[in-house]
């Protein structure tokens, strides 16, 4: 698991590449549209050198989890059929026995015979 929390305080969204004839930018898309280069050295902010830096790793955890989310949601569509299945047969077992019981099963006056 990444500690997302040395990445506070970054610069926020929308980061976009910028090509220009002397290379190539990352450019923080806002009303001052300011490079990140610029913002860390302005600002001298760690979080966004770290987050730069962190990209393959980040990437990496993102591939992971939707690995992972979709491993879990085969196993839920798999198990929600069968307890559907599961739910349905308990129903009817359920109707079963009250069916048997109204056939069977003494009336309150028919036991209390019984019983005198």
């Amino acid at each position: 698991m990444i500690d997302t929390d040395k990445y506070e305080g970054h610069t926020p969204a929308p980061w976009l590449w910028y090509e220009e004839d002397e290379g190539l930018d990352l450019v923080v898309a806002d009303d001052q549209c300011r490079t990140v280069i610029e913002e860390v050295k302005a600002l001298n902010t760690k979080a966004d050198e770290q987050l730069i830096a962190d990209a393959p790793l980040l990437l990496a955890e993102v591939t992971r989890l939707r690995e992972q989310n979709e491993y879990f949601r085969g196993l839920l569509d798999h198990y929600k059929g069968e307890l559907i299945d599961e739910h349905a047969e308990v129903k009817r077992l359920r109707e079963g026995i009250k069916d048997y019981l109204a056939l069977h099963m003494p009336s309150r006056d028919e036991l209390r015979e019984l019983i005198e």
